[in-house]
């Protein structure tokens, strides 16, 4: 099912995302960008990956304190913010009985194939 999926992004480009550079209307989704990736290292990274994604927090961090940029102190709460939350962070999920599943697969092969 995951492989039939379809995905429209639309934003207006394609780049990297950048708490430090991004424009200021843009700064609080970082909150969910720092929650999420602490949860998801949490649950599957190894001790490896996680010491190379904390690496790259305290990158951010300096690059926030010592980058002239504008909203310092609102980056800052939005990335401690975001890690505090993702520590606790543990979504439930919600998974379709298997029929469900299988009938909404055929339904998008169908649609797929014509």
């Amino acid at each position: 099912m995951v492989l039939d999926s379809f995905v429209e992004h639309r934003t207006v480009t394609n780049v990297g995302t950048d708490i430090v550079s991004d424009r200021d209307e843009r700064i609080n989704r970082y909150f969910f960008h720092y929650r999420n990736i602490l949860y998801v290292s949490r649950k599957y990274y190894s001790l490896k990956e996680k010491l190379y994604l904390w690496y790259n927090i305290g990158s951010d961090v300096l690059r926030i304190l010592f980058t002239k940029n504008n909203q310092k102190l609102h980056k800052l709460k939005v990335l401690l913010k975001g890690l505090f939350k993702g520590v606790f962070f543990n979504p439930q999920i919600e998974y379709l009985p298997k029929e469900e599943l299988l009938i909404e697969y055929n339904q998008r092969k169908r649609e797929i194939n014509g």
